[in-house]
């Protein structure tokens, strides 16, 4: 199970404190899970272009130059990678066709969507590529659902669903300058 510790997270308006008291009652003391990203960085296959890493693309509008209303555009992924075969629950290796990205080292993190458990967060110990030129990847933790042939990878922004590891896990405190930094632990979201 995956477990992190998001810390230093100063609320230094009303706003701030606002916004991080309703996402506190919205996740009900671990009740509720929610989508946390880990933060790659350099560390995921991002291809590397004219000697530099590229790790965003360009925004595309709709055709007549508009946005979407939040003023958002649409936007492709760098890395573009899928399963070839299928992989069962408890897998602990899958072939991956990367057609975009760099090559697979092990290290990377990734992230499957499962339409049960949601996103589920793994990280590679050990790559080879195959007669084909796909990868066969071994990773932990095992899978967390069957995995059709054809499911999406995401390297891009690797996430988890995640809950508040303990019900007073989100604790508010409030304290007027210096502003009290708060720390939220969290756990892998069990269904």
């Amino acid at each position: 199970i995956w477990s992190a510790t998001i810390s230093g997270l100063f609320l230094e308006n009303d706003q701030s404190a606002k916004t991080y008291r309703a996402i506190r009652m919205a996740m009900r003391g671990g009740v509720v899970p929610a989508v946390f990203p880990r933060v790659e960085g350099p560390l995921s296959p991002w291809p590397v272009v004219g000697g530099v890493q590229v790790t965003t693309s360009a925004p595309v509008p709709h055709s007549d130059g508009s946005t979407f209303s939040d003023g958002t555009s649409y936007s492709t992924p760098i890395i573009y990678a899928r399963t070839v075969g299928a992989a069962s629950l408890r897998a602990t290796s899958i072939v991956i066709d990367l057609l975009s990205g760099a090559p697979l080292e092990g290290g990377e993190s990734f992230s499957i969507f499962h339409p049960t458990m949601g996103w589920r967060l793994y990280e590679i110990s050990g790559v080879s590529v195959n007669a084909s030129g796909k990868y066969l990847v071994n990773f932990a933790p095992e899978l967390r659902e069957d995995t059709p042939s054809g499911t999406l990878v995401e390297f891009d922004n690797p996430r988890c669903t995640m809950r508040v590891a303990t019900p007073r896990g989100m604790d508010y405190t409030h304290e007027t300058w210096p502003f009290a930094p708060q720390e939220i632990s969290l756990i892998e979201a069990a269904f």
